[in-house]
């Protein structure tokens, strides 16, 4: 395929004048470049080897995605935010708003709630409640009391249909546009141009193109994937365990998809939960079913948030300053206490009323240090994707620009697989290796490539993460887990009391919220004739933080050990969504098991597989069209393979894979506080969520922890 006749991928362009920065900034097409440095994490990445093999021979079995789940890493750009300043002599922004601008961004404060933005990405964040408009050449923001990133970029259009091309003059790849680009972090912000208006709340994604409507892309098309593919996999594996990455597993999906033509493409983005909205219109729609341009949007802006996560903040770098004044301190003083000890029966008053003076004040900084280490972000997520392809394969420069500018991927490396594909192999797998800190080996099997291969897409995710509040060692000790089937097995319990940096909420057995009592009379509490909690067909659920607030794990669990297939049948995106705006922080008391184990599933993307039953099979078989890829040759994926590992303690969580009480009522009795407990001693669903953006990150199930105890 021509590359100047390739609408899917649309890229932001350079400015004429030639600049190599200007470029590099410009070359991310919708990707938010540095527009989320404050927003997200740190870890290290192993995802979805991708072998694209040409069709003839099926006698090999090539490994094509290795998602590599449980820590995140910030990539580059980290310096190239900075407070926003406003320019020279203009007015200054309303103090009730703090602005971060990125480096290139040209935009005007033209008032305290007023500012243009020309090019480049800003991020607004409402410190108290105010309004304020944003203008860009495209449409006009409106926000009240949010947090919203914001950006406008030159991009290019969309060549004519094929069988237009020869009819015009004009070079299709000098065709520009505007696009103008908002992501909704919290709150709602409405986006309005000549054609109409649309308000967008949070994680959710719209844009603007010069001339048109907006349009919203939701970000969380992976939790749709997420929990599909979780119902895929349940039905798969009865009874069994599961733990996988779908974000990553999803990026990989994507940059196949890039490349993807007709049913093939079709078929891919209706799995990966792409809008109906954003199926194309027109001559050429077969062909490209998807404005993928401004599908890959939300994906690529989550990459960037995740990615830009690593950067120390203002606040974290105040906060470690804090941290290592109180430490030193804390060390002076236990000093000066050993210099006290050492006197031994030669201390007198003075030594003794000292002495008693620095332990009160030594628990006092002990405490303050406590509660500001709990507010440092310490957690480890590392993000990181590799394209591998075949030296002697023609691959179509506008598909490399676009893995590479909008999936973080880099160059795509050259590898000969034709004469050395086990050479490749090794050398693909060390890589997968050190990016999950060793604890994804062995990516691609020996044997899954071969000369037959041509393109590996590999994407890894690490995340090693501390508990806000962890569990005391001293407090776990071997418990009963009880089975779905009522059985009992004898696992390690981690036990956390009157957790107050836990969100707890409980439902009925159809999803709806049970009222969880805040205050009880003693009697209540005594007798609980059923309404402390829901019934037998209810459940609970928990969301607990790690340190920094970024991550958490959220927890779910029924009241009957047999009643986790219930609660399955009710997971999806829209439920989870809703579960989660109903939890509150309280006081709970929390009690499940330690587990560490790892995941392997290689039958994802054969032709009768994982991925093909979820409704992609086309990609998978004879059919298959990727010649977006640039290719004359018939290509398909040979496989998908998944690969994950997960360790959760009393101190927090490794992974990695590759692919206030209500006002008193009027009784004069005395009430006490409800604390209610929350028992994953039995089967449960557990996932590690974003809690900016709300991405899955990681998903599983425990129905046994028979050997699992680390």
């Amino acid at each position: 395929m021509n590359k100047n006749s390739n609408p899917a991928n649309e890229r932001i362009i350079a400015p004429d004048s030639g600049d190599e920065e200007a470029l590099r900034e410009y070359g991310r097409q919708l990707a938010m470049d540095s527009l989320m440095e404050q927003v997200l994490l740190d870890g290290a990445a192993k995802d979805s080897p991708a072998n694209i093999v040409p069709l003839g021979q099926r006698r090999w079995r090539p490994r094509v995605w290795i998602p590599a789940a449980a820590a995140l890493v910030a990539l580059a750009g980290l310096s190239l935010w900075k407070l926003g300043d406003p320019p020279v002599n203009q007015a200054t922004l309303d103090p009730r708003w703090e602005l971060l601008a990125a480096t290139g961004a040209d935009y005007r404060i033209l008032d305290p709630n007023h500012v243009e933005l020309r090019k480049g990405e800003l991020r607004f964040t409402s410190l108290q409640p105010a309004s304020l408009v944003v203008d860009t050449p495209n449409g006009k923001s409106t926000a009240q009391g949010t947090d919203f990133l914001i950006g406008h970029h030159l991009a290019e259009s969309p060549p004519p249909s094929p069988d237009k091309q020869d009819s015009i003059s004009v070079d299709p790849m000098k065709q520009t546009t505007s696009l103008t680009r908002l992501l909704v972090l919290a709150g709602t912000v409405i986006l309005a141009t000549d054609q109409g208006s649309l308000a967008a709340g949070p994680n959710e994604a719209v844009v603007a193109e010069a001339g048109d409507a907006p349009q919203k892309i939701l970000v969380d098309a992976n939790s749709s994937f997420a929990f599909d593919l979780y119902a895929q996999l349940s039905k798969e594996n009865p009874g069994q365990n599961l733990f996988f990455s779908p974000y990553w597993m999803s990026n990989a999906l994507l940059m196949a998809a890039e490349g993807a033509r007709g049913k093939t493409a079709r078929e891919m983005g209706t799995v990966l939960g792409f809008p109906e909205s954003l199926l194309r219109q027109g001559d050429d729609s077969q062909l490209i079913p998807w404005e993928m341009g401004k599908i890959r949007v939300g994906q690529s802006e989550l990459n960037r948030l995740m990615n830009k996560g690593n950067a120390i903040t203002p606040e974290q770098a105040k906060l470690r300053a804090g941290e290592a004044t109180l430490a030193a301190k804390l060390a002076e003083m236990e000093k000066k206490l050993a210099g006290i000890a050492l006197k031994g029966s030669n201390q007198n008053e003075q030594d003794q009323r000292e002495r008693f003076d620095l332990v009160y004040e030594k628990n006092e900084v002990a405490e303050k240090l406590e509660k500001l280490r709990a507010k440092i972000d310490t957690s480890k997520l590392r993000v990181a994707n590799a394209i591998w392809g075949e030296k002697t394969f023609p691959f179509n420069e506008d598909w490399k620009a676009t893995v590479t500018g909008s999936y973080g991927a880099g160059a795509v490396q050259q590898a000969d697989f034709v004469a050395n594909a086990e050479k490749e192999r090794l050398r693909i797998n060390q890589w997968a290796e050190e990016q999950t800190e060793g604890l994804i080996k062995d990516a691609f099997p020996e044997g899954s490539l071969n000369p037959m291969t041509r393109l590996a897409i590999v994407n890894a995710i690490y995340f090693k993460g501390d508990w806000k509040v962890p569990f005391k060692k001293s407090d776990t000790s071997p418990q009963p887990f009880t089975l779905g089937s009522g059985e009992t097995v004898q696992t390690a319990l981690m036990n956390k009391e009157d957790e107050s940096d836990v969100k707890y909420a409980a439902f009925h057995g159809d999803g709806r919220l049970f009222a969880t009592p805040e205050m009880l009379e003693e009697s209540e509490l005594e007798e609980d004739g059923g309404t402390l909690y829901p019934g037998k067909d209810g459940f609970s659920m928990i969301e607990m933080p790690y340190r920094g607030d970024k991550l958490s794990m959220v927890v779910i669990a029924p009241n009957d050990p047999a009643g986790l297939p219930s609660i399955e049948a009710l997971l999806d995106a829209a439920n989870m969504a809703a579960w989660m705006k109903s939890m509150k922080q309280r006081e709970t008391i929390v009690l499940m098991p330690k587990f560490k184990m790892e995941t392997n599933y290689d039958k994802l993307g054969e032709a009768n597989g994982t991925l093909a039953a979820m409704g992609m099979p086309t990609a998978f078989g004879g059919d298959a069209d990727f010649s977006g890829m640039g290719s004359k040759e018939q290509l398909f994926i040979g496989s998908v393979v998944h690969k994950a590992f997960i360790n959760v303690n009393e101190e927090g969580t490794e992974a990695a894979a590759i692919t206030g009480y209500p006002p008193p009522g009027a009784s004069i009795r005395a009430k006490i506080p409800f604390t209610p407990t929350f028992s994953a001693d039995r089967p449960f669903i557990y996932l590690i969520r974003d809690r900016e953006s709300g991405a899955v990150l990681f998903l599983g199930r425990m129905v046994n922890p028979s050997g699992l105890a680390n």
